[in-house]
């Protein structure tokens, strides 16, 4: 695999959870401010991105298949 190619994953992975992260920091704050049903929305994005972060990394770490 090239080296620009395994950045622009490793990137990506961290973008995810860049956006986990002020995903729960902004449905806390409107967990805080707010009721409960407002800061959901956020919440709930904020497990999609985990989970797109996760299989992101799980299929870097991965080593490569030879299908040779």
């Amino acid at each position: 695999m090239s080296k620009t190619l395994n950045v622009l994953k490793k990137t990506l992975e961290y973008l995810w959870l860049i956006i986990a992260l002020g995903s729960i920091g902004i449905g806390i704050k409107e967990h805080i401010s707010n009721t409960y049903k407002e800061a959901l929305p956020f919440y709930l994005f904020t497990f999609i991105a985990l989970f797109f972060f996760s299989s992101r990394r799980k299929n870097r770490m991965s080593p490569p298949k030879n299908d040779a």
